[in-house]
């Protein structure tokens, strides 16, 4: 089955971006038909063409023609991506000028940048290799996941310890002399009744970013297991919680003390176990092996869809109609999510992908009416659906021919991956 990856919203370095946003209808506007809002994410080719003039006058420019399409995506920034084309990751926009990034999937465990991709976990070795064209890592230290908020700051995990770092710089020269110390946050050899890792790291222990503060989520648990809910804790938070961003009673802007977030602790009674979490500027996103959303934070630009209050300091479960006016509140099953800085978008088991939150550059793929404006970042009334959620339908999304798999948001961009489950023509569809 044949895969592809479709976008939709901004990249700071993407030539196109402001094509992308002059598709979206506004009040003046009014297409008669309106044109997509996602668009195939490919590779382009360029070639040089020389133009004869009749005085006998040469000269030369390039062209531009769409080229290798991307098959998946594994990391979103504020200026580019990490894709798969052929097997191989590339960063997608490529740069115009100088080398070009190229590795085997089975050479990278994760990707590391927030407002840029600077670096890569080495699947063998562990090691951050920063991703200038040298290949070289810097650091001999072994990490599991690293992840860099918007604030600059980095909280990396290794087997025996979670550190938290000033700067990615001083990630990649730890243990030199020039570089600034970390914070040690916590040592899982340590003990304690207040131990929040109960004294062990829990397998498949991973970070994900926010603006400024950080979410931890062990996931690797057997489904159905006696032992899968055995542990008391499964996610933890740390960082800046003036939005209810980390899960607690109090507000503060600085907390980087790593505590659980109750509402998720087996030991509190939550039933199920954890698949993905995710985080936003100031809100965030949690995902269940049964296919629960759970949203949480700030909620302003609507990010929450329709939760109860613009700040939610609990998690509140995410109901989401399919539309079927014959059905009263059926509620579906979600099978991937992701948040970008003011919107979240989420896949449904049917294969369609539904967004909420701000849309000022055209990040939620869908059409908006005669009410939207450049800097009115949220859905009118009589826009919505029936959970205040839109549907996406980048080239007939969720029908039988194109079936969503898996979603990835970078601040300002929804990107989709597509299983392709019949022969189509892409061709008609604008080129990334």
């Amino acid at each position: 089955m044949l895969t592809s990856v479709w976008y939709a919203g901004f990249v700071r370095s993407n030539a196109d971006a402001d094509d992308l946003r002059a598709t979206i209808p506004t009040a003046e506007s009014k297409p008669e038909k309106a044109p997509p809002c996602f668009r195939p994410l490919r590779f382009h080719r360029h070639a040089a063409v020389e133009t004869q003039h009749e005085d006998g006058r040469q000269d030369g420019h390039s062209t531009q023609e769409a080229g290798q399409s991307a098959q998946d995506i594994v990391h979103a920034s504020w200026s580019c991506a990490a894709v798969v084309v052929d097997a191989s990751l590339r960063l997608w926009p490529e740069p115009k000028k100088g080398w070009c990034f190229s590795r085997s999937q089975q050479d990278v465990r994760a990707f590391v940048g927030a407002d840029n991709i600077n670096a890569y976990i080495d699947e063998k070795t562990g090691q951050l290799v920063p991703i200038d064209g040298a290949g070289t890592a810097v650091d001999s230290q072994s990490w599991l996941s690293v992840s860099v908020n918007w604030q600059g700051k980095v909280l990396a995990i290794s087997e025996d310890i979670v550190l938290l770092f000033d700067s990615l710089k001083d990630v990649m020269n730890a243990g030199q002399a020039e570089a600034s110390g970390p914070e040690q946050v916590y040592d899982f050899k340590g003990k304690g009744s207040r131990d929040p890792f109960q004294g062990r790291r829990p397998d498949e222990l991973k970070v994900v970013a926010g603006g400024g503060h950080f979410l931890l989520y062990a996931t690797g648990q057997n489904e159905g297991s006696s032992s899968s809910l055995s542990r008391p804790h499964q996610l933890w938070s740390l960082g800046d919680n003036r939005f209810g961003q980390l899960g607690r009673r109090t507000r503060s802007l600085s907390d980087y003390t790593v505590q659980p977030v109750a509402f998720f602790s087996p030991s509190e009674g939550f039933p199920t176990h954890i698949k993905r979490a995710a985080a936003g500027l100031r809100h965030n996103a949690v995902l269940t092996v049964d296919g629960d959303v759970y949203v949480w934070g700030w909620n302003a630009e609507r990010q929450l869809g329709e939760a109860s209050s613009k700040l939610v300091r609990r998690p509140e479960l995410l109901t989401l109609s399919s539309g079927n006016s014959n059905v009263e509140d059926e509620i579906v099953s979600v099978s991937d999510i992701d948040c970008g800085n003011d919107h979240t978008a989420v896949v449904l088991q049917d294969g369609s992908v539904w967004t909420s939150g701000s849309n000022e550059h055209g990040q939620l793929g869908a059409l908006i009416n005669a009410d939207f404006t450049e800097h009115s970042a949220s859905f009118e009334a009589e826009c919505r659906t029936a959970a205040g959620w839109k549907r996406c339908a980048p080239f007939g999304m969720g029908t039988t021919e194109h079936h969503a798999t898996r979603v990835l948001c970078g601040p300002w961009t929804t990107f989709v991956v597509a299983a392709d489950t019949a022969d189509h023509d892409v061709s008609s569809c604008r080129d990334a």
